[in-house]
């Protein structure tokens, strides 16, 4: 029997109420569409490319990085094999999250100077959060780019765990493999 998928197979039958003040954002019952592009220096990947970065991650692990950008229960639940959870909110702030951004700094390859941050060493970054409803991996991306993350070294997963899961990929249950 075949099936069509509709929005009311995936998600319900509820109905997001925009207000016509709004312009540039759109809702809908699960999140705020995404736009296909966050930044013309920040490439925009599918899943092949996903497939190749995450082999070319198993190869050269200082230089590259996967990076879901979901809240830690959503993490805990299921993400893509190899992803490490980065939550979008701890990049911004250093001095509320001091711990997690000592971290973020270490994963990243990221050195803090009396400056600033120095990025000569920085990984190649592949951020992804729930899909193209989903602003978590755009803002985490808005947020290393507004530290200074170079735009080259930054892959945005736009589909995310949701393309993964309808491509029939398997997620990685980080609270199951303890």
């Amino acid at each position: 029997m075949h099936i069509a998928i509709t929005p009311d197979n995936l998600y319900g039958s509820g109905k997001a109420n925009v207000s016509t003040k709004c312009k540039h954002t759109v809702l809908t019952t699960i999140g705020m569409i995404q736009p296909m592009s966050l930044n013309p220096k920040i490439m925009t990947v599918g899943g092949l490319e996903v497939l190749a970065f995450m082999k070319k991650m198993q190869k050269d692990p200082e230089h590259s990085l996967l990076v879901d950008s979901r809240r830690a229960v959503w993490y805990q639940s299921g993400t893509i094999p190899g992803a490490v959870n980065i939550l979008y909110d701890e990049i911004a702030h250093d001095s509320e999250f001091p711990d997690e951004h000592a971290r973020l700094l270490r994963l990243l390859n990221i050195r803090k100077t009396k400056l600033g941050y120095d990025f000569g060493k920085a990984k190649k970054v592949l951020l992804f959060c729930n899909g193209a409803w989903c602003a978590q991996s755009p803002r985490a991306i808005r947020q290393l780019v507004k530290m200074g993350y170079p735009k080259a070294q930054i892959l945005w997963y736009r589909g995310g765990l949701q393309d993964w899961l309808a491509m029939g990929f398997k997620p990685f249950v980080p609270s199951q493999s303890h």
